[in-house]
């Protein structure tokens, strides 16, 4: 699926995000989130991040830091104190491992996303709820918002080959596909019959009077097509050349362009 703009939907999935949002174990578990980020020595601003620049620099300072205090590598060593070489263990040992886990490694936040979604009874893998939990934890954005159309690439049934679909929801609207207009001719641009803009041919009829003229000078030769190529090229301008003011290049390309214009492949050519 292509990514295409979004907007507020009031439905069934928008209200949920705002319950959630207003649940009091919710906004416990996101300011121990916070807390456990400030421990760690990179904590999120209050008001959230105002660019993705602003938080790509965060997490480029988190991984630094990380890697200064050796997290990963002291976590380790503890796991060794615990299990040694075990491969399995009880649900006695696991407690402390998830307890150590809490204790030295800084939180994931799609981890923390995925166990607050399954608190609310919620898919954990909706990527609608995940989205919308990192915008809010990171940019405070307070609004779940949900994509009016998706745009797909599909293998056709009997062919195989790989079609262009528009999948439409309930709430789409005709504003839904102007807005996204950008985003929809991008994709229609790797379609194989793509022809970009819409122009009229404007030298049609002098070109196809060139190219039909091609054909039954073509028709009435024989020899080899190498051996025709000149011979046919000078009858064509003779005929038709000073009419149009044309040269020997001009002809040999209009027959060229008629040819790939009009799908035409007669055998031989120019």
């Amino acid at each position: 699926m292509k990514r295409t703009k979004t907007r507020e939907i009031y439905n069934q999935k928008y209200y949920k995000a705002k319950i959630m949002l207003d649940d009091p174990w919710f906004k416990r578990r996101i300011r121990n989130l916070n807390k456990k980020f400030e421990q760690f020595g990179y904590p999120i601003p209050k008001t959230g991040f105002k660019t993705l620049e602003e938080q790509i620099v965060w997490r480029n300072k988190k991984y630094e830091i990380d890697l200064e205090n050796q997290v990963k590598k002291r976590y380790q060593k503890e796991v060794k104190k615990i299990v040694g070489d075990k491969k399995k263990w009880d649900s006695k040992t696991q407690y402390k491992l998830d307890a150590l886990k809490v204790k030295l490694l800084p939180p994931v936040v799609g981890e923390e996303s995925r166990e607050i979604l399954k608190h609310f009874n919620i898919n954990s893998e909706d990527r609608g709820f995940l989205n919308f939990l990192e915008q809010y934890f990171f940019f405070k954005k307070n609004v779940l918002y949900t994509p009016t159309f998706h745009i797909s690439w599909m293998p056709h049934f009997k062919t195989g080959k790989m079609e262009l679909y528009i999948k439409l929801s309930g709430h789409t609207t005709k504003e839904d596909i102007v807005d996204n207009w950008d985003n929809i001719a991008k994709e229609q641009k790797l379609l194989l019959d793509y022809v970009g803009k819409n122009k009229e041919w404007i030298y049609f009829k002098r070109d196809n009077e060139i190219y039909q003229l091609y054909l039954k000078l073509r028709s009435e030769r024989k020899g080899k097509r190498s051996e025709l190529s000149n011979s046919l090229e000078k009858q064509i301008y003779d005929k038709l050349g000073k009419k149009y003011r044309l040269n020997l290049s001009d002809i040999r390309h209009i027959v060229s362009k008629v040819k790939k214009k009009s799908y035409v492949d007669p055998k031989g050519t120019l």
